[in-house]
């Protein structure tokens, strides 16, 4: 997941690949739970952590 930071200094969620990402780019290793397949482009994500 890739992160980038809000106006107000709190991490964002940018955006998902598999790949990862430029060496200079904030991401976080998450596991994808699934991912919907009724045209949603929706996604269950488990982060690392739990709070």
């Amino acid at each position: 997941m890739l992160l980038t930071t809000d106006k107000e200094g709190f991490a964002k969620a940018h955006g998902v690949s598999k790949e990862y990402p430029a060496k200079n780019q904030d991401f976080l290793k998450a596991k994808v739970n699934y991912v919907s397949d009724n045209g949603a482009n929706k996604l269950s994500i488990d982060y690392p952590f739990d709070r």
